[in-house]
């Protein structure tokens, strides 16, 4: 308990050892040694002490300045702050910020990283600045140099901490120590702590890189699960083939696949949706052809399996039948349409009224045929014709013309006709 009042000049050792936080305003100058054994010690002055100082228990708290003297952080002991320090070795924990779980730019000289030694990061938002939306060390006002001491399986740990908003589906890069040279940077010497960081990252994963000779913490998110819920219609439009599914989490787009037999790994990637877009109009499917689609979900890290299939296809379009002949023939009407894209087929009905729900079929003929002679016709009778098209791969048929188109067959010459001669004087 108690205090020093005034400005000290220490050129031998000076220690505090409290069970209560005390805080020292004053300037510390000289060439000896400080050092903090127990409780919480802030410091806030602009001090030039050049002497080694040590963090040996409880906490150092470095609100003010003191470039000039090494700073040691012990095991079990903790320095935080937003001050600067000189040289700051961290055998024990670290954070930048005036208060715990709060966020700072805490400032060094140069820092080591040593075996089984603790940063603390406080995160409030994923993007922004560092030191204000999350913590940050900068070294020699960003131009400064750490060093990785640590060895593989005494690795030093980075503790995040806070429950910042996160969009599961993006990669994050944020900025923890500001410096200029990374010495001895292996990735597997770090081990990332979230027992503290309660956002819902949806499994995404915590790296730490050396680009630009900073330390980054690096967030990548899982890749997205496999859609679910894919539906494509059947022959319901003649301009499309309509697809719909389930939207999931973490993609940031959806791929939509096509092939025209039931074998995933043969189908070709035919458009890509944005996020939460989950329906498409597949308008470049030939009509009458039976497809199988696919869906598969993208994000940064990834694209997930495709998604279960479903067929479809698009409706073939209706026949226009171009004539039918009116009598020009005594063996046959003869009737012309107009060839559509997709079919396979024709399907030719027959009615003696214009009501294609009662007629009857007639015939087919061939893919691509645009003619059909109706040798069956009933010299002289009226009859209606309705021509459907068809597709062997699915179960597409045209729809009927919504009149039918009238023709006959020419009644044959009267033969045998005789005429008797005027017998009488």
């Amino acid at each position: 308990s108690g205090s020093i009042t005034g400005n000290i000049t220490n050129n031998a050792a000076l220690a505090y050892y409290r069970t209560d936080a005390h805080t020292v305003s004053a300037v510390l100058s000289g060439t000896g040694a400080l050092t903090n054994l127990a409780g919480t010690l802030t410091l806030t002055g602009a001090s030039t002490l050049s002497g080694n100082t040590t963090v040996s228990g409880g906490i150092l708290i470095q609100n003010g300045t003191n470039v000039s003297s090494a700073v040691t952080v012990a095991s079990g002991a903790f320095l935080y702050g937003t001050g600067s320090n000189g040289t700051t070795t961290v055998n024990g924990q670290l954070s930048a910020g005036s208060a715990t779980n709060t966020v700072g730019n805490l400032k060094a000289a140069a820092l080591n990283l040593e075996n089984n030694g603790r940063m603390a990061v406080d995160i409030t938002a994923m993007t922004g600045t560092a030191g204000v939306n999350w913590d940050v060390i900068t070294l020699g006002s960003g131009g400064g140099t750490y060093t990785v001491n640590a060895a593989d399986g005494s690795d030093f740990v980075i503790s995040l901490k806070g429950s910042p908003s996160i969009d599961p589906s993006q990669a994050y890069t944020l900025k923890i120590i500001d410096g200029g040279t990374a010495n001895s940077f292996v990735a597997n010497k770090f081990t990332i702590l979230t027992n503290d960081f309660t956002a819902n990252t949806e499994g995404g994963t915590f790296s730490v890189d050396a680009t630009g000779g900073d330390l980054n913490l690096v967030f990548t998110p899982n890749a997205p699960a496999a859609p679910t819920g894919l539906a494509a219609a059947d022959g319901t439009s003649t301009s499309q083939v309509a697809l719909s599914w389930l939207d999931g989490t973490r993609e940031t787009g959806y791929v939509i696949w096509r092939y025209t037999a039931d074998v995933a790994g043969s189908a070709t990637a035919i458009y890509t949706n944005a996020a939460n877009t989950t329906n498409y109009n597949d308008t470049t499917a030939t009509p009458g052809q039976i497809y199988y689609y696919w869906v598969s979900a993208t994000n940064v890290a990834g694209s997930s399996a495709k998604s279960s299939s479903d067929s479809g296809y698009r409706k073939l379009a209706t026949v226009t039948i171009t004539s039918a002949t009116d009598g020009t023939d005594l063996t046959q009407v003869t009737l012309n349409w107009t060839d559509i894209t997709g079919e396979t087929g024709y399907g030719i009905w027959r009615n003696t009224s214009d009501n294609s729900g009662t007629a009857a079929w007639l015939a087919s003929a061939a893919a691509d045929a645009t003619s059909y002679n109706d040798s069956t016709a009933t010299p002289g009778q009226q009859y209606y014709y309705f021509i459907r098209a068809t597709n062997s791969t699915s179960e597409s048929q045209s729809d009927f013309q919504a009149n039918g188109e009238g023709g006959y067959r020419k009644l044959a010459q009267v033969a045998g006709v005789t005429a008797t001669e005027n017998l009488s004087d």
